[in-house]
């Protein structure tokens, strides 16, 4: 189906000229309307429920055999809200709406035709009238269609006159469950007011053939193309700030087709359109005043003057919206306006408001921020004259004014000297001078995990690297000052063996220790000239005084082998080698 395949609308709705569909030959094109559409005057939804089947059709509306079957045989009918349970031969579907509990008409076409599978006589149309008929109608086999279904709709009178009538071709396989709207126009004559639909499949059923879902037959008015909008804007939808505007225009243009045209705006009160008294002209005006936030419908039915008190008889335009938000009320206050001169101030939003909201402050000295929770520091004390603007996506605004009394604190300075700021973890000592003033409370960090008092004036570092010292001051109104200096303790290695010591308690050569610096990871393994281990440390101060297990070792050779991180190459050594124990 295309549904692109529609027929111009031109002229007054007379009915010699009433649409060329009326006047050409039948083709695969459904011939919906191009004009604008009333309310459904008839919408056969074939009802809802939560049994997975509903009741017959009543006498008359169908040649077909009902059936509580899932898949029910040819020439057969049910009615129900899922094809679910009818196996793989067909597409499992709901209604066209989606609706779970909605039922539609499922079909199994009969191997011989038959005058109609649906038919039903429509009263309470309006004569003189053009109707737009739809109906919803879905191929229900998946991948094999041996008689695609052919349906031809007819609108008679109740004589069987013909007044119109609509074929859509074979409706071919889809590759999922596409439900597809067929319809056309028919004109009411002059006295008539009920019609007959009839439906007729031009297929025969078969195994697998012609199998359809039916669903939400409808008629509705046609009538001339009617467009409504704004005047201010030339949309179909605005957006108002509450309180800003007082009065919108709206206007409607509408198309050729009625000989005494009549004009009726409406909107929607309590869920229902309902008609606006005095307003029926094509432009008018709407007044805002006081009216809460919330969406707004309108709209501008048409129809002949004769008919237009009939609702059947006439048509409706698209539907203007209108959006009334509410202004967000700014509100803000500070933290405290007292504070130390180094710090800043916090500034706390409370504005009220629905919606996300743009924020614009003005701090009063020429300081400026779009957070929404900014905070700003002052270079001095005095009154400083506020603002925030917050703003709506929408451009729904409001401003508020504070003035704040700022009382700055003075704070204390910190300062101080090192040296040597770069040196070797040979010279791992630095030397620290204070020169910070107005402070009661000072503390060093000297960044390698420890804190003195600012009267220790000297730090040894213990490994190499790149240390931040940090001097911190405070005074009795709990303000502070911190200064920084960076000190570089640069990795060295240094190592040497002794070749013999003398442990004799002369006080002098009485350890066996190797000179180490810049060694981490240490281990030292003493070995008598047996091979047997007689001592073991991982302290690089720490060195063997010649006794093992209690007793002093004789004279002689013994073997060493130490094993450590250097840090300068960042790689780890071992050194084996001997040396002598001498005793006098």
């Amino acid at each position: 189906m295309k549904d692109n395949g529609l027929c111009c609308i031109t002229g007054r709705f007379l009915l010699p000229v009433l649409f060329c569909i009326l006047l050409t030959p039948r083709d695969s094109y459904s011939q919906l309307c191009q004009g604008s559409l009333g309310d459904p005057i008839v919408d056969i939804d074939f009802g809802s429920g939560t049994s997975v089947h509903g009741g017959a059709l009543p006498s008359g509306q169908t040649s077909y055999t009902y059936s509580t079957d899932d898949f029910p045989m040819d020439g057969s009918y049910t009615i129900e809200n899922s094809t679910a349970g009818s196996g793989s031969i067909w597409w499992s579907t709901t209604d066209h709406t989606g609706n779970s509990g909605g039922y539609m008409m499922v079909v199994n076409a009969s191997i011989s035709l038959t005058d109609y599978f649906y038919k039903n006589t429509i009263t309470g149309l309006c004569p003189g009238t053009v109707y737009e008929f739809a109906a919803w109608v879905l191929n229900l086999l998946k991948s094999q269609d041996n008689s695609p279904p052919n349906i031809t709709f007819m609108i008679e009178k109740t004589d069987g006159t013909l007044l119109n009538s609509y074929t859509t071709g074979s409706i071919p396989l889809q590759s999922s469950a596409v439900w597809k709207q067929y319809g056309f126009y028919f004109s009411t004559p002059e006295n008539v007011s009920t019609v007959v639909v009839v439906m007729r499949n031009n297929s025969a059923g078969g195994a697998p053939a012609n199998d359809i879902a039916l669903d939400d037959i409808t008629f509705r008015p046609c009538g001339p193309d009617i467009f409504a909008k704004v005047t201010e804007s030339s949309d179909q939808t605005d957006t108002i700030c509450k309180g800003t505007e007082d009065t919108l225009h709206f206007e409607a243009s509408v198309s050729a087709g009625y000989n005494y045209p009549h004009f009726q705006w409406q909107e929607v009160i309590n869920g229902t359109w309902q008609n606006m008294p005095g307003d029926t002209l094509l432009s008018i005006s709407v007044l805002l005043d006081n009216l809460p936030s919330g969406t707004y419908s309108f709209r501008l039915a048409a129809g002949e003057m004769a008919n237009f008190p009939y609702q059947k008889c006439r048509v409706e335009s698209n539907v203007i919206s209108i959006i009334i938000v509410n202004v967000p009320d700014a509100k803000y206050g500070v933290v405290t306006p007292t504070v130390c001169a180094n710090e800043p101030i916090e500034f706390i939003d409370s504005t009220v408001s629905i919606s996300m909201l743009n924020y614009e402050w003005n701090f009063g000295d020429g300081g400026t921020s779009t957070l929404q929770n900014p905070s700003h520091i002052y270079s001095q004390s005095g009154t400083y004259n506020t603002r925030l603007i917050v703003s709506t996506p929408m451009g729904c605004k409001d401003t508020a004014s504070l003035p704040i009394n700022v009382t700055l604190v003075p704070v204390p300075h910190a300062d101080f000297t090192i040296s040597p700021t770069d040196t070797s973890i040979f010279h791992p000592t630095v030397t620290f001078s204070d020169k910070s003033t107005g402070g009661a409370t000072c503390s060093i960090d000297w960044g390698d995990g420890t804190i003195n008092d600012c009267l220790v004036t000297q730090h040894d570092y213990s490994s190499a690297g790149t240390y931040t010292v940090r001097e911190i001051v405070g005074n009795s109104a709990g303000c502070s000052d911190t200064a920084s200096s960076t000190v570089i303790i640069r990795a060295e290695f240094r190592f040497f063996v002794p070749t013999a010591f003398t442990p004799d308690g002369d006080g002098l050569n009485d350890v066996f220790r190797p000179v180490l610096y810049g060694v981490y990871q240490y281990t030292m393994l003493i070995f008598n000239r047996f091979g047997e281990q007689i001592f073991i440390t991982h302290d690089s101060s720490d060195g063997w005084d010649g006794n093992f297990k209690g007793t002093s070792c004789p004279e002689g050779t013994y073997a060493y082998r130490i094993s450590f991180y250097d840090e300068v190459e960042k790689r780890f050594r071992v050194y084996s080698g001997s040396f002598v124990l001498l005793r006098n």
